[in-house]
């Protein structure tokens, strides 16, 4: 389902075209409009259309992150530009390996906002996934390797690097992050790619560049360059150094306790990548890195109802130093752990090299009048006809998003006697007096004040 014609009707408004020169011409300051939840993702996916830069959306609830990643979409009909920063199914100090797709998830993210692309991504938070740490951007652009046909590289080498930015060896690549070497022949899966890469060498020369199905192992298409970013947020390079660092820790740990064995520390001295890594990246970085440090300075950073996301931040850090508390009372972290989570002070700071949109939902009488919300039914669908056939009567247009299409249709034939179009998609507004259907399923409605037309 697609509603990006939609886009063109909230652009005939004053108060969005009023909104988007003040973001262009006062950039790096705040700004605040009032506008009803259920509208927001349409706003936005317009001013991706309009902002030249990326957008990071930023909720204090992880349901609402995911909402409004799925609704994106519908609107800008781009699912390549959207990305749902993810977060950790871990708490705050819990020793619990991270999802393998919330990692990848994660790097995805932060290599779309640190490689140049046609279109700039338009990224949704949460809160949780904000506050927690990350590896430095230099970090990450050290781990990243483009290789190029005709470049010479040697193969033991950039099987050792990808060791050690968290790649994992494997007899078939099946699964981003991971690779495979026969010979003179390296197959990897970069986090990024759609397709993963058969890398052939001439000597120690890049003889060709294939992407291939991993289904099937068939080639897809050769290429001349590949872009292979990290496969970990915590890098295994560094765990050797760390496991020197606790060696004295882990020793005294109770040999009975299996949650906290010495597996750990094996596993880091090897300095390759193992289920709870994650865990340690607080001591793998110094600075703490979050989002914002991904960010170009042209961001547009949208903040939903901000003193929500505030005291979101402040509990989710308490919430955390009661954890540690615990588990230090209890010998189960280290010490000195750093925190694994950006202090907020530091997260307001950044904040403020951006462009900021504030978006709020305030008293009635400060409601701009933009977006209204939509009428309520109860489930009952003769009443929503009637009122489509009195709108639709005085010149305004309706879109109806509907399960239901077929029992709709019928419905309004039979109040109406006439035929109500259903549609693929939505390319444009549809001309003042008319109604169309479109099945698909919406969370909330509301209305577009746009003139007389009236959007469901």
């Amino acid at each position: 389902m697609q509603l990006t014609g939609l886009l063109a009707a909230l652009r005939e408004s004053e108060a969005y075209r009023h909104l988007l020169s003040e973001l262009q011409q006062q950039q790096h300051v705040s700004h605040t409009f009032n506008i009803i939840h259920a509208a927001r993702p349409f706003m936005v996916a317009a001013l991706a259309q309009d902002w030249d830069g990326s957008i990071l959306y930023l909720t204090s609830q992880i349901r609402r992150a995911y909402n409004v990643a799925e609704q994106l979409p519908v609107w800008l009909g781009d699912d390549a530009r959207i990305h749902r920063f993810a977060e950790p199914g871990a708490a705050f100090y819990e020793r619990v390996p991270w999802d393998r797709e919330v990692i990848h998830n994660r790097i995805r993210t932060l290599a779309a906002l640190t490689t140049a692309e046609a279109a700039p991504p338009v990224v949704v938070a949460s809160a949780r996934a904000l506050l927690q740490r990350t590896l430095p951007p230099n970090r990450f652009h050290r781990a990243s390797l483009v290789l190029r046909v005709g470049e010479r590289h040697n193969i033991a080498k950039l099987v050792a690097h990808w060791v050690a930015v968290g790649y994992d060896a494997v007899s078939m690549v099946t699964e981003p992050g991971t690779f495979s070497r026969r010979g003179g022949i390296l197959d990897i899966y970069p986090i990024t790619a759609d397709y993963p890469m058969r890398i052939e060498f001439f000597d120690d020369e890049v003889n060709s560049l294939r992407l291939f199905d991993p289904t099937t192992q068939r080639s897809v298409q050769s290429v001349e360059q590949v872009y292979i970013p990290p496969a970990r947020e915590a890098l295994p390079e560094n765990g050797a150094t760390l496991a020197k660092h606790l060696a004295t820790w882990f020793e005294a740990l109770p040999q009975e306790d299996d949650a906290l064995s010495f597996s750990d520390y094996v596993a880091l001295e090897s300095g390759m990548a193992f289920p709870n890594i994650e865990h340690y990246l607080p001591y793998f970085y110094r600075q703490p890195a979050c989002l914002f440090d991904y960010a170009p300075l042209n961001t547009l950073v949208v903040l939903e109802d901000a003193d929500d996301f505030d005291e979101t931040l402040q509990q989710l850090v308490a919430d955390a130093e009661s954890t540690r508390a615990l588990k230090q009372q209890n010998s189960q972290l280290p010490p000195d752990f750093p925190p694994p989570y950006v202090p907020v002070n530091v997260l307001k700071i950044a904040l403020e090299d951006h462009t900021r949109l504030q978006l709020g939902n305030y008293a009635e009488e400060t409601t701009n009048r933009l977006f209204s919300p939509g009428g309520r039914y109860g489930g009952q669908l003769r009443p929503l006809l009637v009122d489509v056939r009195k709108q639709s009567r005085k010149g305004d247009s309706n879109v109806i998003v509907t399960q239901q299409p077929q029992r709709l249709a019928k419905l309004w034939g039979e109040e109406t006697g006439d035929f109500l179009p259903l549609v693929q998609q939505v390319d444009a507004p549809p001309p003042a007096g008319t109604t169309v259907l479109l099945e698909g399923a919406m969370q909330a409605g509301w209305t577009l004040n746009a003139g007389r037309d009236r959007l469901h």
